[in-house]
């Protein structure tokens, strides 16, 4: 009978970033096409902040669906 005590096995990191959705890209793509314009316009550092928070996006939504450990 299977216990449901989980000490017989061994520990896995946890990992941690996991694959990135596509609809993501939803999001993602116009931040950096703003970013890219605005930079190319003359206004780098409010495209700069822009490709920040295209890359915390990409990186929140691969954190969330980072592989479960268990």
């Amino acid at each position: 009978m299977p216990s449901s005590d989980h000490r017989d096995r061994p520990a896995r990191p946890l990992v941690g970033f996991g694959p990135i959705d596509l609809f993501c890209l939803f999001a993602v793509v116009p931040l950096l096409i703003a970013a890219g314009i605005l930079i190319i316009e003359g206004v780098a550092s409010i495209g700069i902040v822009f490709l920040v928070l295209a890359l915390l996006v990409l990186a929140f939504d691969s954190w969330v669906h980072r592989p479960d450990p268990r």
